[in-house]
């Protein structure tokens, strides 16, 4: 199901986002590495300290950087960047994040499961949740699922487009 996500994301030119919940965040993490570089994405990885060893000896990313390596992400161009969190996901991180991706190339991110994720690092209201949910309602290019469940919340791809019309509008 997700190789022809990716198939039909190419085919978009669209840029896409893939959002993953599982109670392991880094084992599918590592999981998706490897999806994305079977499909010829092998994608720049973003995770904190006690994932990226993982991340590297599993083989599926291209590089793996700290979240905190914000400005290494500028200026670079990828098919892929995939991003693992359990807690605070950064705005700025998945904003640079989703700018380096090319067309037809795709954001990932592996976080917990729905009901236990906060992206706000649990020091908010949930307001920070509730908008990034509401955001994915207007995303054109999405895989969303759990891993841990078997749910796939919403599959969908930006229609392809005639040539000469931008990328950007798959992620937002």
């Amino acid at each position: 199901m997700l190789g022809d996500w990716l198939a039909g994301l190419e085919e978009s030119g669209s840029r896409g986002l893939i959002l993953a919940h599982s109670p392991a965040v880094f084992d599918e993490a590592s999981w998706l590495a490897s999806r994305l570089g079977d499909a010829g994405r092998e994608p720049l990885c973003v995770a904190p300290a006690e994932a990226r060893e993982a991340l590297r000896s599993a083989g599926g990313c291209a590089r793996v950087l700290s979240p905190a390596a914000i400005e290494e992400l500028l200026g670079t161009t990828n098919r892929a960047v995939l991003i693992a969190v359990r807690g605070l996901l950064r705005p700025n991180l998945v904003a640079a994040a989703a700018e380096t991706v090319a067309a037809g190339g795709v954001v990932a991110l592996a976080v917990p499961p729905l009901q236990e994720w906060e992206p706000g690092g649990g020091m908010g209201s949930g307001r920070y949740k509730r908008y990034l949910l509401n955001s994915l309602g207007r995303l054109r290019s999405l895989f969303w699922y759990d891993s841990f469940t078997g749910t796939v919340y919403a599959t969908r791809v930006s229609p392809q487009r005639p040539a000469g019309e931008g990328a950007e509008a798959g992620l937002g």
